[in-house]
């Protein structure tokens, strides 16, 4: 009878884990471009690593979630998200999701990451620059898909990503571009040429968004960010890929 009793109360032990096993996994999407260190380009050496899966995988392993990768257009990607056939997009402050759909549409965990928005030239900026519009007319390169002030004097040149903008301004083809920091400082360096930045125009705080029907999860997920970031595995991540601190 007692080892009756024993398998009975097994048994929903088991229908919880088979149930983890069994869930779909969640698919999150990225720029099919890359945006390292976040994350590598598809197909590239070095896919499926950068600070956002490593951040993912770790999420996985505390929450019991799992995650599949899909490389898409940046545009693509945000229809996708309201469409219901993506699940998550990591790093992304809710300011920069504001059409009426997406905000219907989403739900963000608490957040992960502060980011430092910075304007990058190829020539010497005043240290009092604080807006695109304080700088002289040029050029200004942009990534397809992305929400910028609009409100400025500058000729557009539209690209796909952030290492396109600094390629073009090391070629001089664009004079500007305003690129998160740990971007700008990773590709720099990979470059190996020197560019001119400004102080940070913007910090923005990054969180996990997700479709609104999987908001049941954000329990769950936001629990495991926050054991992360307490028991020092996101510094650790940080320190790993160059990237500064909570």
């Amino acid at each position: 009878m007692k080892r009756l009793l024993y398998l009975l109360l097994l048994i929903p032990s088991f229908s919880v884990l088979a149930a983890v096993q069994l869930a779909p996994p969640i698919k999150v999407g990225l720029i099919e471009t890359g945006r390292p260190p976040y994350f590598w380009p598809k197909d590239s050496q070095k896919e499926s690593s950068g600070f956002y899966i490593d951040l993912l995988e770790a999420i996985s392993k505390q929450a019991g979630i799992r995650f599949e990768y899909r490389y898409l257009p940046q545009a693509r990607l945000r229809r996708l998200m309201v469409e219901n056939d993506l699940d998550l997009e990591p790093g992304i402050d809710p300011i920069w999701r504001q059409e009426p759909i997406e905000v219907i549409n989403s739900v963000y965990s608490i957040p992960f990451f502060l980011s430092d928005e910075v304007i990058m030239s190829h020539k010497p900026m005043s240290q009092t620059i604080n807006k695109l519009s304080d700088l002289k007319k040029g050029k200004l390169c942009r990534i397809l898909g992305f929400n910028y002030d609009e409100n400025t004097q500058h000729e557009s040149v539209t690209v796909l990503s952030e290492e396109k903008i600094i390629a073009m301004l090391l070629r001089k083809r664009c004079d500007y571009g305003v690129i998160p920091l740990d971007i700008a400082s990773h590709l720099s360096h990979k470059s190996k040429v020197a560019l001119y930045r400004s102080e940070p125009l913007s910090i923005y705080k990054l969180s996990m968004r997700l479709n609104k029907e999987k908001a049941h999860l954000l329990p769950e997920i936001d629990k495991a960010i926050e054991t992360l970031i307490d028991t020092g595995i996101v510094d650790k991540l940080l320190s790993k890929y160059g990237m500064k601190e909570i």
